[in-house]
């Protein structure tokens, strides 16, 4: 299930050979964005706690910074287009599948 996940994720990062670079100023910005958003409207409470929740949109921010700029990607977030909102559920979908496994393999406590 695992190797499943981590091909999913390698399959679509090689669609898009963007190599877009944010700074570390956009990184903090997606980050707060993201958790916010997730907080606000309980988006992952029901299957994932929040130090998992946090792994979680790491993980979708890493897609994101290697394949879209900043910019890009903020455009998106607030007027993704039907395929963009597609491409966003499968990565999350992927990511939330790997960080539920990677809590199942090592202990709860997390380092924040």
């Amino acid at each position: 299930m695992k190797k499943f996940f981590i091909a999913a994720l390698s399959l679509v990062s090689s669609i898009s050979a963007v190599e877009a670079n944010w700074s570390e100023e956009s990184k903090k910005t997606y980050s707060k964005l993201m958790f916010n958003t997730a907080m606000e409207y309980q988006r992952y409470s029901s299957v994932l706690s929040v130090p998992q929740t946090i792994d979680m949109i790491n993980c979708i921010g890493s897609f994101y910074e290697v394949n879209y700029t900043y910019n890009e990607w903020e455009r998106m977030f607030y007027e993704g287009t039907d395929e963009e909102v597609q491409e966003f559920s499968f990565i999350e979908e992927v990511c939330i599948g790997m960080v539920k496994m990677s809590s199942e393999e090592k202990p709860q406590s997390i380092n924040i």
